[in-house]
């Protein structure tokens, strides 16, 4: 059966990292690596799914991450809710369980996906990122290091985009911000976790009356 096939696949995938996939003698097997990120079988839910399990393994394992990742973004755009949400637990556990330069190079692409989230004009782009960092924003109640993540993912872009001159991209800041509102890094003292709360609320506030109408709305 496939899942018999998917299961193969995982238990042999260490053999994966003798390889070097960056040259250009293994580029027919990084295509077909880089093809399970778009393949039904390897994203379905439920179960113990092998296929998915292997795609957070390689996310973690293989020095391809930035591949996967584009790989990834463009199969969201057009996938259905349930595989949007594969998609986003692939990030998710991936993140969870890496360590290192694997963990920092998830990030590089997660800070991505926060940046298309505010700056790309089209709709399903922009949407498909948001659904990835929606999940992220879910498991902040479950797991603890979540909030500090996305402080450092969104900080550097959001509060700058919330004052640029075009609108759109401003409302873009302006929804982001209030899905993952309170932004505020765990790691403040009260004092300082304070301010940075009533800053952020006030920033909400002006928003409606932004000189924009699409931003006020």
């Amino acid at each position: 059966s496939k899942q018999l096939d998917l299961k193969r696949l995982f238990l042999v995938r260490e053999a994966l990292t003798y390889l070097d996939l960056e040259d250009e003698s293994t580029l027919q097997l990084r295509v077909l690596v880089q093809r399970t990120f778009l393949h039904t079988q390897f994203l379905a839910l439920g179960g113990d799914n092998f296929g998915r399990r292997f795609l957070i393994w390689a996310l973690t394992a293989l020095p391809l991450v930035a591949l996967f990742h584009k790989t990834m973004k463009a199969g969201l755009v057009s996938a259905p809710k349930w595989k949007r949400e594969s998609y986003a637990n692939v990030y998710f556990r991936a993140w969870q369980t890496s360590e290192g330069q694997a963990k920092l190079r998830i990030e590089a692409a997660l800070t991505n996906l926060v940046d298309s989230a505010i700056h790309v004009q089209n709709s399903g782009a922009r949407k498909a990122a948001e659904s990835v960092l929606q999940y992220f924003v879910d498991q902040k109640s479950i797991e603890k290091q979540v909030e500090d993540l996305l402080h450092r993912l969104y900080s550097p872009l959001l509060f700058h985009a919330l004052e640029v001159a075009n609108s759109n991209v401003r409302e873009n800041a302006l929804r982001q911000l209030g899905i993952v509102f309170p932004l505020v890094s765990p790691t403040l003292l009260q004092g300082a976790f304070d301010e940075a709360l009533e800053e952020q609320f006030h920033l909400l506030v002006d928003s409606l009356e932004d000189r924009a109408p699409n931003v006020r709305s």
